[in-house]
């Protein structure tokens, strides 16, 4: 899955503020998100600059969006 640079450094900002349990849980909750919306699951995260999408052709339903990551984080922090 695809994620650009700005979206990335939301998730890591997030990501930094939980405990180990919720952080596992918000990490699963965003993957199961993802497969759901893309029928794909995620092995690895390629985080793309904003430029590198004026040079390539690339489906936006790939990208992990800020909306998905905060629809995560809050999951993972109601199952507390």
């Amino acid at each position: 899955m695809m994620i650009l640079r700005k979206d990335f450094n939301y998730l890591e900002s997030l990501y930094m503020k939980l405990d180990h349990a919720t952080r596992r849980r918000f990490l699963d909750l965003l993957m199961t998100f993802v497969a759901k919306r893309t029928g794909w699951m995620i092995l690895t995260f390629e985080v793309i600059a904003e430029g590198m999408l004026r040079n390539k052709v690339i489906d936006r339903s790939l990208f992990i969006n800020k909306a998905l990551i905060r629809k995560a984080y809050r999951a993972s922090k109601k199952e507390k």
